[in-house]
């Protein structure tokens, strides 16, 4: 078993639980060649794309992409281990060469999630995000650190 991955028995079978690590270097690993573009991927903008990521993951598989719940903070949801291991870069693109390769097992269904996500929102810069992010219906302000349940973010 690795960092980015836990495994489950459900039913005899068993499912690969993502975390957000590992869905962080996966999208880091696709911030070029996404359609050729370069995403330029900063902790803000990684931290609104897996926001994005469990959102669409949710509603289209009825399911969460990664294990980690969000929390308040002023630049809309976070995951703080994830702010924490990226927050060195500040408002500058995280390198290329900074993301572990190993992603865990991600499903074919996973995968298309996360590169609509790209597609939709990958051009859009960090602040651009927050924006947005912080219009959503469950966006409170001033509530820095309180945890934001899964089922909330479907609202």
């Amino acid at each position: 078993m690795n960092m980015t991955t836990r495994k489950t028995a459900i039913a005899g079978n068993k499912e690969t639980v993502l975390t957000a690590f590992g869905v962080a270097n996966y999208i880091l690993s696709k911030v070029v060649g996404v359609n050729g573009r370069n995403l330029n991927v900063t902790p803000l903008k990684l931290q609104k794309l897996l926001y994005y990521t469990q959102g669409f993951h949710l509603a289209l598989n009825g399911k969460p992409l990664f294990q980690e719940d969000f929390h308040y903070h002023t630049t809309g949801f976070i995951i703080p281990r994830v702010m924490k291991r990226y927050s060195e870069y500040g408002y500058f693109c995280i390198p290329l060469t900074k993301y572990d390769n190993d992603n865990g097992y991600i499903s074919y269904e996973s995968k298309k999630v996360i590169d609509t996500v790209l597609d939709i929102y990958g051009e859009l810069d960090g602040k651009f995000l927050e924006e947005l992010v912080t219009q959503d219906t469950i966006w409170y302000p001033n509530r820095d650190g309180q945890l934001i349940s899964k089922e909330a973010i479907l609202v």
